[in-house]
């Protein structure tokens, strides 16, 4: 990633409002999808980028871009990236390319995807647990359809919270994750199925791979 243009790019906001600034794109709020009073909404992409360099609190819910394809609405911010060498591995096809920017607390919910992720942090500093798809039961996912691929352990808490949750859920101390730290300039995979959370330690800017194999489809 070190010849990547967005390594510069990416850090300067103006260059990011005047490419990208007049698009619409979605923004969740709220602490994430598993609470009720999680929303999106449709704002300007320059709208959310003065909400993070202002660290706007108003509405006291964070908003987080997650899980975008802003790549394919702005050809701009796809020639400042380049598709990772682990992307072309064994066959397979690419089945998407998308973008995350959030601010400093943002956390996503513990869970798993279908295919391989391959994870390209850009710009600032991201705290990622990963847990095998082995330990599924040891994680407690959701009952409920909709949210089956999502577990009720929050892997990131305070102190103070993390100790009255473990109440509950008494096994998760005894879980190892496998990357406590995802430092920009550094791609990193999650297999299929394999549990993971993310919370942003800086203001965020990232890319993510989904691609169907790495050993070729049937």
């Amino acid at each position: 990633m070190a010849h990547w243009p967005a390594r510069t790019k990416w850090n300067d906001m103006d260059y990011l409002i005047r490419v990208a600034g007049d698009r619409t794109v979605p923004v969740e709020v709220g602490k994430n999808y598993l609470y009720p009073e999680w929303k999106q909404e449709l704002i300007t992409f320059s709208q959310f980028l003065e909400r993070i360099r202002d660290n706007d609190s108003s509405s006291g819910a964070p908003k987080y871009l997650a899980q975008h394809s802003l790549f394919d609405q702005i050809n701009e911010l796809r020639e400042d990236i380049c598709i990772p060498d682990y992307c072309c591995a064994g066959g397979g096809e690419l089945r998407s390319l998308n973008a995350w920017f959030g601010p400093a607390g943002t956390v996503t919910p513990l869970h798993h995807d279908p295919h391989h992720n391959v994870f390209a942090q850009v710009v600032g500093k991201k705290y990622i647990r990963l847990y095998r798809a082995s330990l599924s039961e040891e994680l407690y996912p959701h009952t409920e359809t909709m949210l089956c691929n999502s577990s009720q352990v929050l892997p990131f808490l305070h102190l103070i919270h993390y100790r009255l949750y473990l109440c509950h859920y008494i096994f998760m101390p005894n879980l190892t994750a496998l990357l406590p730290l995802l430092p920009p300039h550094k791609p990193r995979l999650a297999p299929p199925y394999t549990w993971h959370s993310e919370a942003i330690g800086h203001p965020s800017k990232g890319t993510r791979w989904i691609k169907d194999s790495i050993t070729g489809k049937k």
